[in-house]
């Protein structure tokens, strides 16, 4: 099993997310993370993901979700979701975006925008928040025959 760490970085009503591309599959958007290295804390790991994908620097906040990834005989991993607070805002302009506002938004891994959009509406209020397994095998089943 695998554990990442994986931040939320919102910017005036969008999310930021970063292109990605799993062994042998289509590229995708995903939250900014990866990780924990061996003897790392959550924060560090959280810190040194955010500026080798993105080049920002920040500050990791608090924990907003918990999410397991376990596809049938392809992966298990276990994502710790936190809100993280940017230190300084230069180089956001090259970044991609996600406007929460709209649902139709690009498959994100984890698929868990529809709760990053709803909780920050409340502020944050009822995390963090246990999601278990969010694996969904219709968006699997689209994205291997979208590879073909």
């Amino acid at each position: 099993m695998r554990v990442k760490v994986r931040g939320v970085i919102v910017d005036g009503g969008r999310l930021l997310a970063v292109p990605e591309r799993r062994m042998g599959e289509r590229s995708h958007m995903a939250l900014p993370g990866g990780r924990v290295g061996e003897r790392e804390t959550l924060s560090e790991a959280l810190v040194r993901e955010l500026r080798e994908e993105t080049g920002l620097d920040i500050t990791p906040q608090r924990l907003l979700y918990v999410a397991e990834v376990t596809a049938p005989h392809r992966m298990q991993e276990v994502n710790l979701i936190f809100l993280a607070e940017l230190n300084d805002s230069a180089g956001l302009g090259n970044q991609d975006f996600i406007d929460l506002a709209h649902d139709d938004w690009p498959l994100i891994l984890p698929p868990i925008v529809r709760e990053i959009a709803r909780d920050l509406e409340t502020g944050w209020r009822d995390t963090p928040r246990w999601l278990g397994n969010v694996w969904d095998e219709s968006l699997a089943r689209s994205r291997n025959n979208s590879t073909a």
